[in-house]
């Protein structure tokens, strides 16, 4: 238990005294460090024994680290938005709340924002007994950056001219009807078979299946008039 006393502290049960920390003025993050708007406020930066280094930071829509590793490693914790993270040589991987992200020692990589999404992160990482916390490399270019962030887009123009059949279904050819199950029913599958490993990756995606009306027009026409296989007899014939 603790009971709370003026002047911004606690006392435990042992004697020992809590300290409320003072909050430090929320910084810019440097334009040699950031390519867009970043903001950041130290939660922790431990002196001796302690070496841990605690930030909350909050990067704008596309906003992003330069390259960078870090001696001791570092851990993420997406608390807010959607974001992006790269390890040199890897893919770019799709973050959201709740995940937790680590970079182990030396290990090349950037995180940030999606392009149009806010994200916000507490990142926390260790200095080393001796030497530099954190290496800094170049930007990430535009280029690596996926436009759209983490909606992947694929389009099927599902019923091409070519392949377009508008009769009665008891009219069509196997052939006909063959055609139209590889544009309508295959065409998709195999283009969202194919977008899912990156659709799972990123943890968003959008198949987008676009067809005609043919066989709308098709369905709503009134059947055939049946055709007798032998004439017709009138019942009331002899």
């Amino acid at each position: 238990m603790s009971e709370e006393t003026a002047g911004g502290s606690a006392v435990l049960e042992k004697g020992d005294e809590l300290k409320i920390q003072p909050k430090q003025p929320t910084a810019k993050g440097p334009a040699d460090l950031f390519t867009g708007d970043v903001w950041f406020d130290v939660i922790a930066k431990g002196e001796e024994a302690s070496r841990i280094r605690v930030n909350t930071v909050r990067f704008s829509p596309g906003a992003r680290t330069a390259w960078h590793a870090h001696a001791v490693g570092q851990t993420l914790h997406i608390t807010e938005g959607r974001g992006l993270v790269q390890a040199r040589g890897g893919e770019i991987v799709g973050i959201q709340p709740g995940d937790t992200i680590y970079a182990p020692p030396g290990e090349w990589h950037w995180h940030g924002a999606a392009p149009d999404h806010f994200m916000t992160h507490i990142a926390m990482w260790e200095a080393p007994a001796e030497g530099a916390e954190s290496d800094w490399g170049a930007h990430v270019t535009e280029a690596r950056v996926p436009r759209g962030g983490m909606r992947l887009g694929a389009m099927l123009r599902a019923h091409p001219a070519a392949n377009a059949y508008v009769g009665f279904f008891e009219e069509a050819s196997p052939e006909q009807v063959r055609a139209q199950m590889e544009t309508n029913l295959f065409g998709p599958m195999n283009v969202t078979r194919a977008a899912l490993p990156v659709m799972r990756q990123q943890r968003s995606g959008l198949v987008v299946a676009i067809w005609s009306t043919a066989a709308s027009q098709a369905a709503s026409s009134p059947p055939p008039t049946p055709r007798p296989s032998s004439p017709s007899r009138d019942k009331s014939s002899p």
